[in-house]
């Protein structure tokens, strides 16, 4: 078996790798679009809940009315703080799984040059095989013919 065929095998086991790595990505990414889609949805609801409550506040309001606005808001707030927790786990995995990627793309590519120059080098040693041999050939052809 000559070595690029060697070679190519463990291309082929490097290249289903990357495309796994690709795929877990991919889930990375989603989780994250996910979790910043949440935290957006929770900003601006409280942002919506502060101007409707900001022009509530504008006619009398009691007191026991503004107190719950203002316990909601706080854990409005709390569950805010808690979603960009989530949000920023979401981007550290991302980040990691993407970099894993990376490095599994390089080998990748590493894997199929070296591949490449293997065959070139056979092809380059065949044909000099061949050459060599019809100079034989040749030769021996040659010395007959005298």
């Amino acid at each position: 078996m000559k070595r690029s065929s060697r070679l190519a095998a463990i291309a082929r086991v490097q290249q289903h790798r990357e495309q796994h790595q690709r795929l877990i990505l991919l889930e990375a990414r989603q989780q994250l679009d996910k979790q910043q889609a949440l935290l957006k949805q929770l900003e601006d609801y409280r942002a919506e809940y502060l101007d409707l409550h900001s022009v509530k506040g504008r006619r009398a309001s009691s007191l026991p009315a503004l107190s719950n606005a203002s316990r909601f808001v706080a854990s409005l707030s709390q569950a805010i703080k808690q979603q960009g927790e989530q949000e920023a786990n979401a981007a550290e995995i991302w980040a990691r799984e993407n970099q894993q990627w990376q490095i599994l793309s390089a080998r990748g590519d590493a894997m199929d040059n070296l591949v490449d120059e293997c065959r070139r080098e056979e092809q380059r040693q065949g044909k000099l095989a061949e050459d060599q041999e019809a100079e034989e050939l040749w030769g021996v052809a040659r010395l007959y013919s005298r």
